[in-house]
């Protein structure tokens, strides 16, 4: 879903949602137009009369899940506080945040897959979140990446590493992903031992 207070966006994003058309079969059956152009390369976008069905629904739920989403990011914070060396982005946001990702940053001298992989042997899934664009295939193969003019994102991809977060977490799921990180982290080798070099 996109919202946009321009009103230049708007339309330019609903002809995107439905091929670049300028009006839809459901306009023109409506008399609102009797034919339509196309002035974009759009794609099919347009949603199912179910999934609007259920998105709306779901709506009705964002504020108590954004503010239980909140509550457990609140939690983390105060637990990771106390692993050493770890980094915690977005501990002052601007606006009002919507608690979608718990990302950290690992020391930047640790193996992340190492860390990835005591969690997972811990019972706790982990994810990335978000790799530089200029890292993905389709970039680098047309050309695009990866570029040594963005390295500090560069820095980041490779350190970020996303927790669990969902709105039924409960304090003991917080502590137990917190014991499992600090543990990886402390029993982590060093990026260089581990490499060999």
């Amino acid at each position: 879903m996109v919202t946009t207070r321009r009103p230049e966006l708007a339309q330019k994003l609903g002809w995107l949602r439905s091929h670049g058309m300028t009006t839809l079969t459901l306009d023109r059956h409506k008399g609102h137009a009797f034919g339509y152009d196309v002035v974009a390369l759009g794609y099919n976008y347009r949603m199912s009369e179910l999934n609007a069905a259920l998105g709306l629904v779901q709506l009705a739920h964002v504020r108590r899940r954004n503010a239980q989403r909140g509550d457990i990011v609140a939690s983390y914070r105060e637990r990771l506080a106390g692993i050493p060396r770890l980094g915690i982005p977005f501990a002052l946001p601007r606006g009002e945040p919507a608690y979608h990702l718990m990302p950290v940053l690992l020391p930047d001298d640790l193996r992340r897959h190492d860390v990835m992989t005591a969690m997972r042997e811990a019972g706790v899934q982990t994810s990335i979140h978000y790799r530089p664009v200029d890292t993905f295939t389709a970039y680098v193969e047309a050309g695009f990446g990866p570029s040594a003019q963005v390295p500090l994102s560069h820095e980041i991809g490779n350190r970020v590493l996303t927790l669990p977060l969902y709105p039924s977490m409960e304090p003991r799921h917080v502590e137990l992903v917190c014991r499992a990180l600090d543990a990886a982290v402390r029993a982590a080798q060093p990026a260089a031992v581990a490499d060999g070099t």
